[in-house]
């Protein structure tokens, strides 16, 4: 992923602009707040100031044409569903959408967008599967490595680790799960890989979002 949106700046909103922009990608942060968008602009690639439920003004501004938005505007509940049906509606490729409550969660998994239940450390989280393309999860640990979660696609099913080189991207496989259940720890390098296992993955952030792309 290389272009995003991020709409709503408060603290979690921030902090996955900032993160995003670390990782390298190219963010357009959107508030109505001006001080919540003079705050940021030096730090992400473009900052606006503007109503997010507007959908002339997300068109004119192009905001529906990044790789993924990700409407952060928790508290403001109705706003953020509007703003995802606009997007949507646009065309955007990709749009998820922050719930803060149970009953909010559900009416926004209904009405069709991926949603976010964010929690300590989400941000981080959330920027490294972005970015990666194909991380289905992310745990930051103390120290210089990190573990990930990938799911094995259609295409990469019937190869062997070895097929995919992840010792070249400095990544090891530490487990693959397969169904509910069935672990098979420290796994070798002739290991074939099946549709829908989850490799457990550990190696430094930046090493871990590059060999995501090989589950894409």
């Amino acid at each position: 992923m290389k272009r995003a949106a991020v709409i709503g700046l408060g603290s979690f909103g921030l902090g996955l602009a900032r993160i995003l922009t670390r990782l390298g990608a190219r963010v357009t942060a959107v508030d109505r707040e001006l001080r919540l968008v003079e705050m940021v602009k030096d730090e992400v690639h473009t900052a606006i100031r503007m109503d997010a439920t507007d959908r002339d003004a997300l068109a004119e501004r192009g905001i529906h044409e990044v790789d993924c938005a990700v409407v952060t505007m928790g508290e403001k509940f109705e706003a953020a569903e509007i703003c995802a049906f606009h997007l949507e509606e646009l065309g955007c490729p990709r749009v998820l959408v922050r719930g803060t409550t149970r009953e909010r969660v559900e009416i926004l998994r209904a009405l069709g967008p991926e949603v976010l239940t964010p929690g300590i450390d989400a941000a981080r989280r959330l920027a490294v599967v972005l970015m990666s393309g194909g991380l289905t999860d992310f745990v930051p640990l103390p120290g210089e490595h990190d573990l990930a979660l990938a799911r094995v696609s259609s295409s990469r099913a019937g190869k062997t680790l070895a097929d995919l080189g992840l010792d070249r991207q400095r990544v090891h496989v530490l487990a693959i799960r397969r169904g509910a259940a069935e672990i098979f720890a420290g796994p070798g390098p002739n290991q074939l890989l099946e549709e829908g296992e989850d490799l457990f993955l550990l190696g430094a952030e930046r090493d871990l979002i590059r060999a995501g792309s090989l589950f894409a």
